[in-house]
């Protein structure tokens, strides 16, 4: 196993049938890992991206990495930092950059199964990927606070979340502001959006942690 360098975890993320679990962290070098599990149990740190390639290809400061399948996984941060990783089960991952069209901070991304992915960020960027070089540009998002995550069912049924209680939500029209009543004056910061099944979508973040029982 390589030794892992100091530093704190980025974003994170192991593909439904995957052996590999990837991460990133946080240093003045930063690079991507893999855990892999060892023959007698134990889990390996390996590296998946190096310092060095990371450094050219835009993957030092990682905040979120997803992908729909074990093999390809698009990781996003810093600076608007979009980079796809292919052969990612493989023994020589490999990194490739894309252009997000903006210097806004990512801080989530999520890739559909039909190969669209979307990632947010910083003052309410979105961004859409559905293939070639260029990330599109979102312009009708309903918000201009921090986004910080974003997570999704199908190409039509994808939510984000962000600074001050915002919950958004795209029908494969356009984005929707979700209204939330309970919150109190102080909206939280909300940080993370998952679910299990379209339908049932759960939220969490500043002190609180929310369940939504149905679509908007």
């Amino acid at each position: 196993a390589s030794s892992m360098p100091a530093g704190w975890i980025g974003g994170s993320w192991a593909a439904p049938g995957a052996e590999t679990f990837w991460f990133s962290i946080f240093q003045f070098n930063g690079s991507l890992w893999r855990l892999r599990q060892s023959q007698t149990g134990t889990f390996d740190g390996v590296v998946g991206i190096s310092a060095t390639n990371c450094s050219t290809v835009g993957c030092g400061v990682i905040k979120s990495i997803h992908g729909a399948t074990p093999n390809e996984l698009w990781a996003v941060g810093m600076r608007g930092s979009t980079v796809r990783i292919t052969d990612a089960e493989g023994a020589a991952p490999k990194a490739k950059a894309f252009d997000s069209q903006t210097l806004n901070a990512l801080n989530g991304v999520w890739e559909a199964p039909t190969s669209e992915a979307w990632a947010v960020g910083g003052t309410g960027t979105i961004r859409h990927y559905k293939g070639g070089e260029l990330w599109e540009s979102v312009s009708d998002v309903p918000t201009n606070v921090d986004l910080h995550a974003v997570w999704g069912f199908s190409s039509s049924d994808v939510w984000a979340v962000g600074d001050s209680g915002v919950i958004l939500h795209y029908d494969g029209v356009a984005w929707t502001r979700v209204k939330i009543a309970g919150l109190g004056r102080e909206r939280p910061t909300l940080r993370t959006v998952w679910g299990p099944a379209p339908g049932h979508v759960w939220v969490g973040g500043q002190g609180v942690v929310l369940s939504l029982g149905g679509k908007p």
